[in-house]
C-alpha cells in the first residue's frame, strides 16, 4: 500500500487549483473566450478538441503526424518541429497531453515553431499529465512516461526562456471512470496510435492487482491530475 499511498498522496505542485475538469473546459477556463481566434492544436490525435473549438466559434487547425488520409480539412499531417504554416498566423498554439509525445531530439525545434507561429501577444498553453496519481499508478507496468514527460518539462525550462513574457501555472483533474477491468483493458487498447503496448501487456496480473486495489478505493474513479503551463509571445 506504501508504492500506492506515494503515488496518490503527494502532489506538492504549486500552482493555481482549477478542481476537476475535461482538458477542453480547462483549456476554456484558462484562455477565456476563443470566438474569433486562430488556434492550432499540435498532436491534436482525432481531432476533438479542434472540432470543439470550432463550434465555439474559433479558426482552429490541429496538426498531428498520425493522421491517417481521408481526414477533415481542418488537421493537416504533419510533425511539431516542421509545421507548413506562415508566421505569426495563431493566436494561441496548444499542446495537450502532447509535448511528451514529441521525440527527445525534436523538442527544441518543436518549441521553436511555436514562438515563429504566435502573434505578439499570442498564448502557448502546454496540458501535459503529472507522474501522480491512481490513474499513473495503474499504468505505471506497461506504460511509465516518467522520462518523456521530464524531458518535455526541461525543454520548456530550457528553450522558453526567450520569446516569451509571463507564464502561469495551472492544475486541474482528468476525471477517468471505469466499470470494470476490461472496460480499463479496452480503452487503453483502444489508444495503439501512438503507444506501442498490446493488449497482453496491459493484462497481466501485476495490472489487475493494481486495478482491483484501486477499484476497492476508489470505486473506478481512477483521476488524472494535470499541469498546464500558459505563456504569453512577447
Amino acid at each position: 500500500m506504501s508504492q500506492l499511498q506515494d503515488s496518490v498522496i503527494r502532489t506538492d505542485e504549486s500552482a493555481d487549483s482549477l478542481g476537476c475538469l475535461s482538458n477542453l473546459e480547462a483549456l476554456l477556463q484558462i484562455v477565456g473566450n476563443v470566438s474569433g481566434l486562430d488556434i492550432l492544436d499540435v498532436g491534436c490525435g482525432d481531432g476533438t478538441i479542434v472540432r470543439e473549438l470550432i463550434r465555439l466559434g474559433a479558426h482552429a487547425t490541429g496538426i498531428d503526424p498520425h493522421l491517417v488520409p481521408g481526414h477533415p480539412a481542418e488537421l493537416v499531417r504533419a510533425s511539431a518541429a516542421a509545421i507548413p504554416m506562415p508566421s505569426a498566423s495563431f493566436d494561441v498554439v496548444s499542446f495537450v497531453f502532447s509535448l511528451h509525445h514529441v521525440p527527445r531530439q525534436a523538442l527544441e525545434a518543436s518549441l521553436s515553431e511555436t514562438r515563429r507561429l504566435l502573434r505578439e501577444g499570442g498564448k502557448l498553453y502546454v496540458a501535459e499529465p503529472i507522474t501522480k496519481g491512481p490513474f499513473q499508478y495503474l499504468i505505471e507496468p506497461f506504460h511509465d512516461e516518467t522520462q518523456a514527460r521530464a524531458d518535455a518539462a526541461r525543454a520548456m525550462r530550457d528553450y522558453l526562456q526567450s520569446g516569451f513574457g509571463e507564464m502561469r501555472t495551472f492544475l486541474y483533474t482528468e476525471r477517468r471512470i471505469f466499470s470494470s477491468f476490461e472496460a480499463f483493458v479496452a480503452r487503453m487498447c483502444a489508444k495503439t496510435r501512438i503507444n506501442e503496448y498490446k493488449d497482453h501487456q496491459v493484462r497481466t496480473p501485476e495490472v489487475r492487482r493494481r486495478f482491483d486495489e484501486l477499484f476497492v478505493r476508489f470505486g473506478g474513479t481512477l483521476d488524472q491530475p494535470v499541469k498546464v503551463s500558459f505563456y504569453s509571445r512577447s
